[in-house]
């Protein structure tokens, strides 16, 4: 992403699961995102073993909570994640 390091509280996607290369999604996602921030991902709906999946590739996050949602009327899993303040 064209942004500098840390310069949003939020970022958002709703077809994570659709992403060429998830693990590069994340780490720019987490890039973007200053500590303390927010990372909220969708995707389309699934179980814990799929959430744990997801939640594997964010590195420098924490697991705030998921829930099954529906969007426009499509069934969807709903992931939030904080990302981890800086020791800095």
């Amino acid at each position: 992403m064209p942004f500098f390091y840390n310069a949003f509280d939020f970022a958002f996607t709703a077809r994570f699961d659709e992403a060429l290369f998830p693990a590069r999604f994340v780490a720019e996602m987490e890039r973007v995102v200053r500590g303390g921030g927010v990372c909220f991902v969708l995707v389309g709906e699934c179980g814990a073993n799929e959430v744990r999946e997801v939640m594997s590739l964010f590195r420098n996050s924490r697991f705030v909570s998921s829930s099954n949602v529906s969007l426009v009327g499509i069934r969807m899993t709903s992931i939030l994640l904080r990302i981890r303040k800086s020791s800095s």
